[in-house]
């Protein structure tokens, strides 16, 4: 694909993200869109403090500037931006909507094409390729649409085309997988690996252990297979919890970090979650899931996965019929067992 406004010389790129780990992920795309277009760019990511854990598996920049996330965030911004002033042919707001903070950082990086959304306000005119927000949008497509809605003529051609990808680098398995691997002998049989998380820091997105309980004895009575509980450290008695009172096969394996963490989700032969970063993660290493939403907008923040299915409640996802979460739960794990889909 061409873009008529691309330049003929070689690129240095930058790509702004300063959210959650959903928002990292997706950025991706922007950065596989730009290195479609421009193949020779060298593209730099810029993202915060509290997100660096998950650079080691994003594979489409060149190099990373980690930003402050805490204090007063244009006031942190202000020396990064005269460190890499003038160095940049195109700077992107990886944001699906206007930020005061960024497009001031956007201008102060003076980056001779600097790309963000902006409204009828001063700090949009700081921004000499603005795209105008509309409010009316969000909602209405899937949140890596907007984003390439900033820089591709076709946003929704070009949003299929890109999903985002992870992928565990070399050095990392080779320091976490043996022991991974080593935890999982007791459990691990040739029926699917399922695994569920008792660390959400969304009560509305997290089933509570009774939920869990029910929906996976209910789903092992048609279908066999084996649960890993993931948590954070300090949520190890609600993962035991879980577990002792259990009649399905499972084990509690809590992570002591981030890269661990990941070793363990790539392992797994299927998700059961609650919506969040884990679930983006999921689809981005290709793991089936069942995806469990609440009060989040399930056309701006689906699993860009073919594998993953969604069940919905407009508040709270222990309001979601139990027979409904047990039949798309029992569904994909008989998917699996028949298709042999990871």
């Amino acid at each position: 694909m061409q873009d008529k406004n691309k330049p003929v010389h070689n690129h240095n790129i930058a790509i702004i993200c300063r959210s959650a780990f959903g928002d990292l992920i997706y950025a991706d795309t922007l950065m596989q869109y730009c290195k479609d277009l421009y193949p020779n760019a060298s593209i730099t990511l810029f993202a915060d403090d509290k997100n660096k854990a998950l650079l080691p598996f994003l594979s489409h920049f060149n190099r990373s500037v980690i930003l402050p996330s805490r204090g007063n965030r244009l006031l942190k911004l202000f020396p990064y931006a005269l460190k890499y002033r003038n160095q940049f042919d195109i700077a992107i707001c990886s944001k699906g909507s206007p930020s005061r903070t960024l497009n001031l950082f956007l201008f102060l990086l003076n980056a001779k094409k600097r790309i963000a959304y902006i409204g009828n306000n001063w700090h949009g005119k700081l921004v000499n390729h603005g795209v105008l927000f509309d409010p009316t949008i969000p909602g209405t497509c899937h949140h890596v649409e907007e984003l390439m809605a900033l820089i591709s003529p076709t946003p929704h051609t070009t949003a299929i085309r890109f999903k985002p990808k992870l992928n565990i680098p070399n050095t990392i398995s080779n320091r976490y997988l043996a022991r991974i691997q080593q935890i999982l002998i007791p459990i691990r049989t040739n029926d699917p690996l399922l695994f569920i998380s008792v660390s959400n820091n969304r009560d509305y997105s997290f089933l509570g252990v009774d939920g869990y309980k029910q929906v996976l004895e209910n789903a092992y009575k048609q279908v066999p297979f084996s649960v890993i509980v993931s948590c954070l450290p300090q949520d190890t008695a609600i993962a035991n919890e879980l577990v002792t009172t259990l009649s399905v096969p499972a084990l509690a394996v809590p992570t002591a970090n981030f890269a661990e963490f990941m070793v363990l989700l790539n392992e797994m032969d299927a998700c059961f979650i609650g919506e969040g970063g884990i679930m983006h993660m999921a689809a981005s290493l290709n793991i089936p899931q069942l995806a469990l939403f609440a009060r989040t907008s399930i056309t701006s923040w689906a699993p860009l996965n073919e594998n993953a299915t969604i069940v919905s409640d407009h508040k709270d996802v222990k309001l979601i019929p139990k027979d409904t979460i047990t039949a798309a739960l029992t569904n994909m794990l008989q998917d699996i067992n028949s298709h042999h889909i990871k």
